[in-house]
């Protein structure tokens, strides 16, 4: 492992999408955000797909001061982290310089109000971690984003795309 963590964070387009779950997860996005530019949660159901449950992420957006909570965090996505980041705010990420990179995405999908899918890969000296995050903006009013639902897929080794 290398002693200065190395972290890189990709915007994709939407279409590299070949994930079953994550696949799913914008469809249904998409299917509630009809009429609007961003679904509730409740209109989204983010719970009710079961293909999804273990890589599902609920992100609390924070104001005054700025931040982000996680509200859930999926088994499988804890298990491929190391640990549950449930309750856990951005801000007390470690190491920080990941806290940061993961932030950046996030800020994005607040500003932009769209989905947005992200490769990312971080190498420390505890661990590897090489996954792609689906970011789904969720909001109640349908002005500004208030929680995020985020979807990701876990590789292990070298990335290869995911192939049926």
């Amino acid at each position: 492992m290398v002693a200065t963590p190395e972290i890189n964070q990709v915007r994709l387009p939407l279409t590299a999408l070949d994930v079953p779950h994550m696949m799913a997860a914008l469809a249904r996005w998409q299917a509630a955000a009809v009429g609007r530019r961003m679904p509730s949660e409740a209109l989204a159901s983010p719970f009710d797909l079961d293909a999804a449950l273990g890589y599902l992420g609920i992100i609390d957006v924070l104001r005054n001061p700025s931040d982000f909570k996680f509200r859930y965090f999926g088994k499988k996505m804890a298990a491929a982290q190391g640990e549950d980041y449930t309750g856990r705010r951005f801000s007390e990420l470690e190491p920080s310089v990941y806290g940061s990179v993961v932030r950046r995405g996030y800020d994005e999908v607040c500003r932009e109000r769209t989905p947005v899918l992200h490769h990312i890969r971080f190498l420390d000296q505890a661990r590897a971690r090489n996954y792609f995050r689906l970011l789904l903006p969720l909001s109640e009013g349908g002005v500004e984003v208030d929680v995020i639902w985020a979807v990701t897929h876990y590789y292990q080794g070298t990335w290869q795309p995911y192939r049926r």
